[in-house]
């Protein structure tokens, strides 16, 4: 019986071993992490002129990128040092992650594209971006995962993305967050700054948003009522002394002209306490009640405004953010060749 058993332990060390699985792609140091980034990772160029970064992350010529670096009435290009300066077309976005595909010209170079890794970092990790901030060309900083979940912030509209602390500079936007394995784990949107500057905190967004980008490469539908909210928090004491006690919302900041809000009837300064009848207490409840609707659904807001006494419902359509990206304009390119890369 205690040799059948020794036999039964050996044969499933050596199961086990042999089943692992071996990575021989995964970098051994931060050194083969950034040669693998360099050789995936592109500058994105607008009319000729650097906007931001991107990376390759299919073998046809998928570009991943940041929305806000892109402008469907101008010349795209990406350049990098493997496959020169080609043209690119916009295929897809999500403005709601501030992410955006692009398709590079086909030449006779290969592309090495970067996996993208769904999975969440869990807060702690250190996580590193591959960009071009401030005109330097392919620069490697760490980063630490800040928080476990997702939250929303306001740049222009608003984006979901989780925190990285880390002092990211201009430029960067569209560069890729990279776990130890070289996976893209976030994309580089923004930041979070106050009165005094930056804060030293990145806004990314999360991989498995460029995952379903990727499986689909068709414009995302992200539902907005098209204006900002934020938290009771900034209002002065003389507003917030005209509250009912222990009154908790949101307060609207401003409103797209003809959006969807000034549409339905809302005012800047009014102060939102329920959607559809649910309470919102902070301004993630808010943006993330929206996101759970379609463009084109109604919306029944309660409100305070005025001497922030008597509560007001107004219904508000559900507009779409990547409804003008549908039909974008014809952008004649500019013949480019490899020799034109910097």
């Amino acid at each position: 019986m205690e040799i059948r058993s020794y036999k039964r332990v050996i044969c499933l060390l050596i199961i086990l071993v042999f089943a692992a699985p071996v990575d021989a792609a995964r970098p051994k140091d931060l050194g083969e992490l950034y040669d693998l980034a360099q050789q995936s990772c592109v500058e994105v160029l607008i009319n000729g002129h650097q906007s931001g970064t991107g990376c390759i992350v299919s073998s046809d010529g998928l570009v991943l990128t940041a929305a806000h670096v892109i402008n469907q009435q101008q010349r795209i290009e990406v350049v990098s040092k493997g496959i020169g300066r080609r043209n690119a077309t916009i295929v897809a976005v999500n403005l709601g992650h501030d992410i955006a595909l692009l398709q590079v010209d086909s030449k006779d170079g290969e592309f090495k594209p970067l996996a993208v890794n769904r999975r969440f970092p869990a807060p702690g990790t250190d996580i590193y971006l591959f960009a071009s901030p401030l005109y330097r060309h392919g620069i490697l900083q760490r980063g630490m995962v800040a928080r476990r979940q997702t939250t929303f912030e306001y740049q222009d509209r608003f984006i979901e993305v989780f925190h990285v602390a880390g002092q990211v500079q201009k430029g960067s936007s569209g560069g890729v967050w990279l776990n130890e394995r070289g996976e893209i784990v976030g994309v580089q949107s923004g930041s979070v700054t106050s009165q005094f500057g930056p804060a030293g905190i990145a806004n990314v967004t999360p991989a498995r948003a460029v995952a379903d980008l990727l499986a689909t490469q068709q414009h995302a539908s992200t539902p907005t009522l098209q204006m900002f909210v934020d938290e009771l928090v900034v209002l002065s004491p003389e507003v917030l002394e005209k509250l009912p006690e222990r009154t908790i919302g949101v307060v609207v900041q401003k409103m797209e002209s003809r959006g969807a809000a000034e549409q339905g009837g809302v005012n800047q300064g009014d102060v939102i306490t329920h959607i559809n009848g649910k309470r919102i207490r902070i301004r993630d409840d808010f943006v993330g009640a929206i996101r759970t609707m379609k463009p084109g659904d109604m919306v029944t807001l309660t409100l305070l405004r005025g001497d922030m006494t008597t509560a007001k419902e107004v219904a508000v359509p559900v507009a779409e953010m990547e409804a003008t990206w549908r039909s974008p304009p014809d952008v004649q390119p500019v013949h480019t060749t490899r020799e034109d890369a910097n």
